[in-house]
């Protein structure tokens, strides 16, 4: 028996107990939700570059009603094999293994997700590369200013598209100079890089964006309800 702590933007605690025996999990009205006991299940490991990245697996039969589940990785802090994180089987046939809950917060994409204790290929796989560790670049010093510029169209839950610019200088990655977090209401809350300050924040008027303490933020939920779907917000950093 054991309780998971999982970090998505915000911390909680999903429960565990008597739900160890249960198939299936299910929603609990006094409290956190029930997960199941562990389940081995098969498919194709996918990524969704989407509005919320998240990487799913379509099952080969469902599972508790649903044919993707959503596949969270614990990561433990490094402690993994390299060949356990999730986004080396991108595409790739895989079994995964742990327990199955249901989402208590918007942070997740599907109706069911699968915290992964082990994944495994189950066919011939090539692996990817993993995803570049933006949180260990940092910008380069010769720049001094630049403007961010993030674009989205909500209606399709296309990706946010972000960039930055020094004049005509194109910076990469993007991320390092502007990094952002989607919060639990679908807002997006952006920065600009270490040691910049934010100033001249624009964006879809209908989606209200505005400078929150050196945070820009917009909420293309705002600007959907008035069926205005492609999103725009920018804003200049300085040293």
């Amino acid at each position: 028996m054991r309780a998971v702590l999982l970090l998505l933007g915000i911390g909680w605690v999903v429960a565990a107990s008597s739900a160890w025996s249960q198939e299936c999990p299910s929603q609990n009205p006094s409290g956190p939700s029930i997960e199941s006991a562990a389940h081995t299940l098969s498919g194709q490991l996918v990524y969704h570059d989407q509005y919320r990245q998240w990487f799913g697996l379509k099952l080969d039969a469902p599972v508790c009603g649903v044919r993707e589940v959503q596949l969270v990785d614990l990561d433990r802090a490094g402690e993994a094999p390299e060949a356990q994180h999730l986004e080396v089987f991108r595409g790739c046939r895989v079994q995964t293994t742990g327990v199955l809950d249901v989402p208590g917060t918007t942070y997740f994409s599907a109706e069911v997700f699968q915290v992964v204790d082990k994944v495994e290929t189950v066919a011939s796989c090539i692996r990817r590369s993993r995803f570049p560790n933006d949180q260990a670049m940092h910008p380069a010093r010769d720049v001094q200013r630049y403007r961010v510029l993030m674009r989205l169209n909500y209606r399709t839950n296309s990706p946010v598209h972000v960039s930055a610019h020094d004049g005509d200088r194109a910076l990469r990655p993007p991320q390092v100079y502007a990094p952002y977090t989607i919060n639990g209401g679908f807002s997006i809350a952006a920065n600009c890089g270490e040691g910049f300050n934010m100033s001249g924040v624009r964006g879809t008027p209908a989606g209200k964006p505005s400078d929150m303490d050196g945070t820009a933020w917009i909420d293309p939920e705002s600007a959907a309800a008035k069926h205005i779907w492609n999103i725009y917000l920018s804003y200049v950093c300085r040293r």
